[in-house]
């Protein structure tokens, strides 16, 4: 049951942080009246993942995975409570606070979820669709969320969405209370320097994060969107189905999800792969339009292939430890840092580049492509070569 209980803890958190995180980017922008800040806020998000992502396997090793999880719950309640006070007292930069503090018990339950899983299913096809059953349910909350949060604040209030996130990081404490997980042994097998540190040179992580970029350079592209308040596109959406886009990028996340699980032998496919990681030409169309249902659907594909090309190169990597218990933490948490790091800069260059100039937007699809050419070509032959021209460099055998 452990498998289960874990998949429902990560239900019930990401259930109450996904509510918290759609009202603080859809009402930053509107009470604030600066896109720029918008970028900032969504940026500033991710660093207490990045930080606390990249060393969360020694957490797990030092005090024990369900420990850290408890912890996290506790901490999840403090930053809700910064974010709720922000609004309430309209300063932004304890909005802003709130907001990093949020992102910190996300990456804790987020690295130790998929690492735990990974420890107690050996079987390889196993663990990818319980990976993306774990990615179904982030979807599935992102879709719940999108679409009741900009209801409940426009006719209600703030405050019973930061209640109910409130209340379920209470629910989810309790649960993992009663629940036993399995902790790896705390001696590591990785020497003196720090594990992550030793997988930064990793042939495996390296490819990794070439390719991974290339896809997530556009991933702050709908939050952009959704919480902008006039609109970088042509088209002028409604305010509340702009907001309601969170909604979209649970939606495609859902559908990544499902197409991971059931098309594994497609993912195999080189031409499938380069498509999801060339996903700029999303961007390009979108901007050759002024037709509603065509933008959501561009929109909609654009996230759909960043969320199916990380789950598909994420669980590559983890899956390459094979039965290291340490090196899945490592690799568990270097994967989300990652992600941390490209959700960190991506809103801000996106901001700045879209900001009041709606015709940038065909150039910044030209752009990306270029630049995710390039990062293709980095993970794939040009790494290959320098693996064997360089060995001391880059290291192939951990």
């Amino acid at each position: 049951m452990t498998r289960q209980h874990l998949l429902l803890f990560y239900f019930i958190t990401t259930l109450g942080s996904c509510c918290t995180t759609v009202v603080c980017f859809t009402k930053i922008a509107p009470i604030f009246g600066i896109l720029t800040l918008l970028g900032v806020a969504l940026s500033l998000r991710t660093v207490g993942a990045l930080i606390f992502s990249y060393n969360v396997n020694h957490l797990f090793h030092k005090y024990g995975v369900k420990n850290v999880f408890l912890a996290s719950q506790i901490f999840g309640l403090f930053a809700v409570a910064v974010a709720y006070f922000g609004f309430e007292f309209r300063h932004f930069w304890i909005v802003t606070t709130g907001v990093v503090l949020t992102g910190i018990p996300g990456s804790l339950v987020s690295v130790g979820v998929i690492s735990s899983i990974r420890s107690v299913t050996p079987d390889e096809k196993l663990f990818r669709r319980l990976s993306g059953s774990r990615e179904l349910i982030l979807g599935g909350s992102q879709i719940f969320a999108g679409l009741l949060v900009p209801v409940v604040a426009k006719y209600f209030s703030i405050t019973p969405i930061f209640m109910f996130d409130f209340v379920t990081y209470l629910a989810a404490f309790l649960l993992i209370s009663r629940v036993s997980l399995p902790n790896p042994s705390s001696e590591t097998t990785f020497g003196p320097k720090s594990p992550n540190y030793v997988r930064l040179k990793d042939m495996r992580f390296l490819r990794f994060a070439f390719l991974v970029s290339a896809p997530l350079l556009l991933v702050g592209f709908l939050p952009i969107l959704a919480g902008d308040v006039n609109s970088p596109h042509d088209f002028a959406l409604p305010m509340l189905m702009r907001e309601s886009l969170w909604s979209i990028e649970g939606l495609t996340m859902a559908f990544s999800s499902i197409a991971y699980i059931y098309l594994q032998s497609a993912l195999r496919s080189k031409s499938l792969m380069s498509l999801l990681l060339l996903n700029a030409l999303w961007v390009f169309f979108l901007s050759q339009t002024t037709s509603i249902l065509l933008s959501l659907f561009f929109c909609m594909a654009l996230a759909f292939s960043f969320n199916l090309a990380f789950l598909k190169l994420r669980d590559d990597l983890i899956i390459s430890a094979k039965t290291d218990h340490h090196k899945i933490q490592a690799y568990s948490g270097l994967s989300i840092a990652f992600r941390a790091m490209m959700a960190s800069l991506s809103p801000i260059y996106l901001s700045l580049f879209l900001k009041d100039n709606s015709s940038l937007l065909r150039d910044l699809g030209i752009l990306v492509i270029a630049v995710q050419i390039v990062l293709i070509l980095l993970g794939g032959p040009v790494l290959e070569t320098l693996s064997r021209l360089r060995p001391e460099v880059i290291n192939t055998t951990s």
